[in-house]
């Protein structure tokens, strides 16, 4: 289904379309034959649907299956991912995670003792930040 955008003709007091409103206002006003203290309802342009303008219609995203544990339970998730935009694996270049990264593949990351003392002296981070650090960089390794 195609997206429809409506505009709104906004027209001053003075145009054509703020006189017949006037018009519309002071004959409902003036008439003898209303109830004294009965609401006004509104002119009846206002109620018209204005112009539809079609939009072209967007391709749709690809909906894409992700197996996630929770316990002992397997979920199945469904992502939309769109398909124009490139996907980065892996952490942007000069951040801590992408020093911690190379430094666990560089240290070996069977070692892990030795990773955590290389990214707490590297990145000045307590022991629990580089643990954390070091988990990060193992899931990206793979």
């Amino acid at each position: 289904m195609a997206k429809v955008r409506y505009e709104y003709v906004i027209d001053d007091i003075t145009g054509e379309r703020g006189r017949r409103k006037l018009a519309h206002y002071n004959a409902w006003l003036g008439d003898p034959n209303r109830d004294f203290g009965s609401v006004y309802p509104g002119f009846p342009e206002d109620y018209q649907i204005p112009e539809q303008k079609d939009q072209p219609e967007e391709e749709p995203a690809k909906p894409v299956t992700k197996s996630r544990k929770k316990g002992r339970q397997v979920t199945e998730v469904v992502d939309t991912v769109k398909t124009d935009e490139k996907a980065v694996k892996g952490p942007r270049e000069g951040t801590k995670l992408a020093t911690a990264t190379a430094l666990v593949q560089a240290t070996g990351k069977d070692d892990k003792e030795a990773c955590l003392k290389a990214i707490v002296e590297a990145l000045a981070v307590t022991r629990g930040n580089a643990s954390i650090y070091y988990t990060k960089a193992l899931a990206l390794l793979g």
